[in-house]
């Protein structure tokens, strides 16, 4: 009897573990299924509004920054021109498009490059930065970049801009790359001459951004323009 007791024992006991093999194969073509469909997911797209990875692979950024100066300094050098650094007129408050192209690495960090063209007035700047983004969550992140700058400022020579080069950088924090606060920092230097700025601002992005182009392409078709040619007209009329 209890040959034939543990013998039954020993049969139940296999009949229990057969399935065993077949679970654990499935289990894992069911997991090689699921890492070969998440590559998918995550690439399949290149979007306009930046989003994590598990959405997007990566995205075109596009914003539109306006900064005012919260403070500056100009160093001029032995100038036989009386230049006076509280006479320059680079640097002021700007506005500002970036478009570039950016990266997600992974569900926390992505990395990408960007052209900036901006504009206080009188004084045009451009700038290519390297950015790096970090997200907080799937709506809040916090970049940082700097780059290359060419920038107009008042010339040490003469009473007229020139073009000095330089360096940029800017720390920012944004929400669902609609709306941010950013802080910016630019140096440039002449021949005899440097100049630094600090700036605080706010930009929007993606379509934000859009609806902001739109406003100032409206602004300046309608008001600006019709302004200016009214006045150059009237200068002309009346010599």
């Amino acid at each position: 009897m209890r040959a034939s007791n543990r013998s039954g024992v020993v049969r139940l006991v296999v009949a229990c573990l057969m399935p065993v093999p077949g679970m654990l194969a499935a289990q894992v073509d069911s997991t090689a299924a699921a890492r070969a469909a998440t590559p998918h997911i995550t690439r399949r797209t290149t979007c306009f509004r930046a989003r994590p990875i598990a959405t997007c692979r990566a995205w075109i950024p596009f914003t539109i920054t306006t900064v005012v100066r919260l403070g500056h300094a100009s160093h001029a050098v032995d100038s036989p021109f009386g230049y006076a650094p509280g006479d320059q007129i680079d640097f002021r408050d700007f506005g500002a498009v970036d478009v570039g192209y950016m990266l997600n690495r992974d569900s926390s960090d992505a990395i990408g490059a960007l052209i900036e063209a901006g504009t206080g007035g009188l004084d045009k700047r451009f700038a290519l930065k390297a950015k790096g983004q970090h997200w907080l969550s799937p709506s809040w992140t916090v970049s940082a970049s700097g780059g290359l700058l060419s920038a107009q400022q008042q010339a040490v020579a003469a009473d007229h801009t020139t073009r000095a080069y330089g360096a940029t950088g800017d720390i920012a924090v944004d929400f669902e790359d609609q709306m941010g606060v950013v802080v910016s920092g630019d140096v440039t230097r002449q021949a005899t001459h440097q100049a630094t700025a600090l700036r605080v601002g706010v930009r929007g992005g993606s379509y934000t951004a859009l609806w902001e182009a739109a406003f100032f392409a409206f602004i300046d078709i309608a008001i600006i323009s019709p302004l200016v040619h009214g006045h150059s007209s009237d200068v002309g009329r009346f010599p």
